[in-house]
C-alpha cells in the first residue's frame, strides 16, 4: 500500500497522462504493470484527479470573478468621483452582463443560400481527375 507522499506522486502522474491524450483504459494498463496494483485503485487515482481538477478551476472560477466585481467597483468609484457619468453606466451595464443579470444575447445572421448552379459547378470542378475520368468512362 503507498503512503500518501507516494500516492500524490501517483495521482499527479495519472494527470500528466490524461493531459497528454491518453485514455483511462490505456493508463490503468500501462500503470497496473509499473505500480503492480489493481485497475480500481488506478481509477481511484484518476477519480481523484478529476475531483483536483474540478476543485482548482471551481475555485480559480470564484476568485476570478470577486476580483473583477472588485475592480469594476474600483472603476465605478473613480469614474462616480470624477462625475463621469456615461463611464459609471457602462461600468454598471458590465458588472451586471458579467453577474449574468441580462439574457442572452441574440445575434442575426444571414445566410446566402448559393445558387444550384453555382454548386453543381464547384463540385464538377472540384473532383480529382481520376473520379471525373471513371465518370467518363462509366457514361461511354
Amino acid at each position: 500500500m503507498a503512503d500518501r507522499v507516494e500516492t500524490e506522486k501517483r495521482i499527479y502522474e495519472v494527470q500528466k497522462l490524461l493531459l497528454s491524450g491518453m485514455s483511462p483504459t490505456e493508463i490503468c494498463q500501462k500503470m497496473q504493470v509499473i505500480w503492480g496494483v489493481s485497475k480500481w485503485q488506478i481509477e481511484r487515482y484518476i477519480s481523484r484527479s478529476y475531483k483536483y481538477w474540478e476543485r482548482y478551476f471551481s475555485e480559480k472560477k470564484g476568485k476570478q470573478l470577486e476580483y473583477q466585481k472588485a475592480k469594476r467597483a474600483d472603476l465605478y468609484n473613480q469614474a462616480y468621483r470624477d462625475s463621469q457619468w456615461d463611464t459609471c453606466l457602462n461600468v454598471a451595464k458590465d458588472e451586471a452582463k458579467l453577474m449574468g443579470l441580462y439574457p442572452a444575447e441574440k445575434h442575426e445572421h444571414e445566410i446566402k443560400v448559393p445558387d444550384v448552379v453555382e454548386v453543381v459547378h464547384y463540385i464538377q470542378e472540384s473532383k480529382p481527375p481520376e473520379i471525373i475520368e471513371e465518370s467518363d468512362a462509366n457514361n461511354r
